[in-house]
């Protein structure tokens, strides 16, 4: 009869501590441009907001010296409209480069 409670507590506790251990992996974090190069604070909140999270990105103007590489994440990148967040690249205005690379699995 123990063993039957025991498995029970077991199930029970997994249902509540998995979801709320996996629900605190992924965040929002929301960025807003520096005026300068915007590269290093956007790679910062990809790693911050983990698997699952949102990457928010206020609105005004991002400046970007080089593309965005991305490993092994998976979530939501928002704007504010495409007039109100808007992605520069600084290298070149002419230069047809990508703003960002997602790769992984």
């Amino acid at each position: 009869m123990k063993t039957k409670w025991a498995i029970a507590l077991c199930l029970v506790l997994s249902m509540v501590l998995i979801p709320s251990a996996l629900a605190g992996a992924s965040q929002t974090i929301v960025v807003a441009p520096t005026g300068g190069d915007d590269v290093a604070s956007l790679q910062a909140a990809f790693a911050a907001a983990g698997l699952g999270g949102v990457v928010e990105l206020t609105a005004g103007d991002f400046n970007l010296s080089e593309p965005l590489v991305i490993h092994n994440w998976s979530g939501m990148v928002r704007g504010q409209g495409k007039d109100k967040t808007i992605l520069h690249t600084i290298t070149d205005p002419f230069l047809r480069i990508p703003v960002a690379t997602f790769t992984g699995d």
